[in-house]
């Protein structure tokens, strides 16, 4: 038997555990916000179990570059074409380590991150959804996903390394 979890208040599809792979702890990735010299190598995750089926996308986001060597914090989001802002960030240290060091950029009521040379809408994940990360609907056309009949997926532009 297979079962929807919704939050009753907001009618919204809550993520859990089984929306994420078997190595993943508390719905992130065990490498998630470390910070490296070099970035990861981009992963394309179709993650499904009885009643969840996700599509993760796990890459690095280059953070300051007036240092001596670029540095690079791992992030995996969920995929969602229901979500209208480009990308949300669930509180914790890495939204804070993008914060300071300006990736993410707070104008007045807009927050916003540059990527791929165009500022797209940044949000907080709602709480039926942390801690994960999510990718949204606008992102996700401008990066051009693509799902394949093989049950893969992948993008169509490169930009989408958050480089």
């Amino acid at each position: 038997m297979a079962f929807l979890m919704v939050d009753a208040d907001n009618a919204d599809l809550m993520l859990c555990d089984e929306d994420f792979p078997d190595n993943f702890v508390h719905m992130m990735h065990p490498d998630d916000g470390k910070i490296t010299t070099e970035p990861i190598e981009p992963e394309f995750i179709r993650n499904k179990r009885l009643g969840h089926h996700r599509l993760i996308f796990r890459t690095s986001t280059k953070l300051e570059e007036n240092k001596s060597q670029c540095q690079f914090i791992s992030l995996s989001f969920v995929l969602d074409t229901g979500a209208p802002s480009s990308v949300y960030f669930s509180p914790g240290a890495a939204m804070d380590k993008l914060v300071a060091c300006k990736r993410i950029i707070e104008d007045g009521d807009v927050v916003y991150m540059d990527i791929a040379g165009k500022k797209s809408a940044v949000k907080e994940t709602p709480h039926t959804h942390r801690p994960a990360n999510i990718i949204g609907l606008p992102l996700l056309e401008r990066f051009g996903l693509i799902l394949q009949p093989d049950k893969t997926f992948s993008f169509t532009h490169h930009q989408f390394k958050f480089l």
